[in-house]
């Protein structure tokens, strides 16, 4: 009985989490946790708890709910699953140890190139902003951005996943050599194709201003910052 309610909060905190809904996604999967003991499942609910605690008390807390993920998935011989929580773990790492940008882009792209193998695709996604991320911490903005629209038609309209991608990208280009007017053209672009997320609109309008402010334009630049 307690396995099969588990399962049911399992799975209502994945909804909760894939809609953005943070708070309520970490009530339920750590009460999933508490009560499904060792079951299969176990290290899919962490998993996905460890990505909403990195949102809700951030990267320390989350890296002991991934690490755990990881162990859970080795234990039960996936592969697959072990190495897209090792993407989370390198995720949180990178944010709370001195892990260096070449060790994290490393790792990262031999777990892409597995999870892509895998045609494991939500770990893919998540490989893919990890390594673009990082592209831009070294400055290689270019790259990053070609990297982070690289899975652009694959990921689910409006998800978190395509919002933290267009996120990044959206960040290089402010950041990077894209000239003021074309970053301009392909943010409102891409701010289109991304409904429902307040957080993102409210970073993409803030950005946008920037940039409006770059070329003389401060009256757009309040507007879309008062937005």
């Amino acid at each position: 009985l307690s396995r099969r309610a588990a399962h049911h909060l399992g799975s209502a905190g994945i909804r909760a989490a894939d809609r953005g809904d943070h708070r309520a996604a970490q009530g339920l999967l750590e009460r999933a946790v508490q009560l499904i003991g060792d079951d299969p499942r176990r290290p899919l609910f962490l998993e996905r708890l460890g990505d909403v605690v990195y949102e809700t008390l951030g990267p320390r807390d989350a890296l002991r709910v991934s690490e755990e993920a990881m162990r859970g998935y080795q234990a039960l011989g996936d592969s697959v699953g072990a190495a897209r929580t090792e993407v989370d773990v390198l995720k949180a790492r990178g944010s709370v140890e001195s892990l260096e940008l070449h060790e994290v882009l490393v790792r990262g792209e031999e777990l892409l190139a597995l999870l892509e193998e895998a045609n494991d695709l939500d770990g893919w996604i998540d490989a893919t902003e990890l390594v673009g991320a990082h592209l831009m911490f070294q400055g290689r903005n270019s790259e990053a951005i070609a990297r982070l629209m690289a899975p652009w038609d694959r990921v689910p309209i409006g998800s978190h996943k395509q919002a933290a991608l267009a996120n990044w990208a959206i960040s290089a280009m402010l950041w990077g050599p894209t000239p003021v007017d074309e970053a301009i053209q392909r943010i409102e672009q891409m701010a289109g194709d991304v409904p429902g997320r307040p957080r993102f609109e409210a970073a993409t309008f803030r950005k946008l201003g920037m940039l409006k402010a770059m070329k003389g334009d401060f009256d757009g630049a309040r507007a879309d910052i008062a937005r």
